[in-house]
Order: structure tokens, then sequence, then C-alpha cells
């Protein structure tokens, strides 16, 4: 995996910009299909009604252990969330989730925060 160092994030007021090789990062960050089963339909499907966030407005400071960030695209459902509870995304600053954020935002992907 490509080191932390070797990648930039930058969150302006208009802008959440990740810089680097962040291919291997990526390339885990498989989405789901809406339809997989029942019960994430009906979850999706009720996170889609809320407001979508835009990834440069993510008050990084103030997320909790609860928090879940989900990835969704408004045309299919497919998805991609990040738990808040799981060690690898707080490190390095959210580096993960951001990287990941970024990458779903530039394919058309809605950012919702639960």
């Amino acid at each position: 995996m490509a080191s932390p160092c070797n990648v930039r994030v930058l969150i302006t007021n208009h802008s959440l910009m990740v810089y680097g090789n962040t291919a291997n990062y990526i390339k885990r960050m498989t989405p789901e299909p809406k339809d997989k089963d029942k019960s994430t339909t009906e979850v999706i499907t009720k996170i889609m009604h809320q407001h979508p966030i835009m990834p440069y407005r993510i008050n990084w400071n103030t997320l909790t252990k609860d928090n879940i960030l989900f990835c969704i695209r408004p045309d299919n459902g497919q998805h991609y969330y990040f738990k808040m509870n799981n060690p690898d995304n707080i490190k390095n600053d959210y580096l993960i989730p951001k990287i990941g954020i970024s990458y779903f935002h530039s394919n058309k992907y809605n950012t919702y925060m639960c």
C-alpha cells in the first residue's frame, strides 16, 4: 500500500481534494449493490431520503465512533460506507475515508453522514 506520506488531502470551503497515489486504497473499495438483500435495500433507500452532504462540509473533528459515512449512487443505489468505529478509518486524520469519499464523489456518488 502507498505510504500515507505520499498522499495529500486539501479541504477548502468548496472542495475536498486528494493528491498522490491512491490506487492501492481505492482498489479495495468495491461498492455493493443496493439489492444485495432485503435489509440492505431498506437501509439504503432510507438513507437516500436524507439530504446528502458535500464532502468538503464534513466536520471531521466532530465525528464519533457512532458515525458512518455512506457513498451512494443515486441512480442505482450502489454504495460503500466508512464506519468510524473501524480504527483504520480514523488513522492519519481519516485518510482512508477522505480518499474514498473524494473518489466516489468524483464518480457521481452522494455522501451521507449517519
